[in-house]
């Protein structure tokens, strides 16, 4: 949300700036601090939204979580599996899945290393 707002922010302070212009009176200091305001209000919300893409503490757990417990229900099947292709079929599995989540914290990594 505070991108949005910090956005818009800036569309209200360049109004500010134009309306001071209006008046004819572009050296005030309300009219400079309008124009700072708008020329860096855009640059704070991209910040926020750059660490926000970047740590994705949410996503991670909840991927986490879903790794976890896909192990946890294959660890279950593994233990009934009565002859040896049961078996190597769940750990085929399993390796698919700890690969698959390895290949999206990797995508992850490349993504935050644009910012970082």
């Amino acid at each position: 949300m505070w991108p949005s707002v910090l956005f818009y922010g800036s569309v209200a302070f360049v109004l500010v700036h134009f309306g001071i212009e209006l008046v004819n009176q572009p050296d005030s200091w309300v009219a400079r601090l309008a124009l700072l305001a708008a020329a860096a209000l855009p640059g704070f919300g991209a910040v926020i939204r750059a660490r926000r893409g970047v740590l994705e503490f949410a996503r991670n757990a909840s991927r986490c979580e879903s790794t976890h417990h896909v192990l946890l229900k294959l660890d279950a099947h593994l233990r009934d599996a009565s002859d040896s292709s049961a078996v190597f079929r769940e750990i085929g599995f399993c390796e698919h899945i700890l690969e698959t989540d390895l290949r999206e914290w990797l995508r992850l990594m490349v993504e935050s290393e644009a910012f970082g």
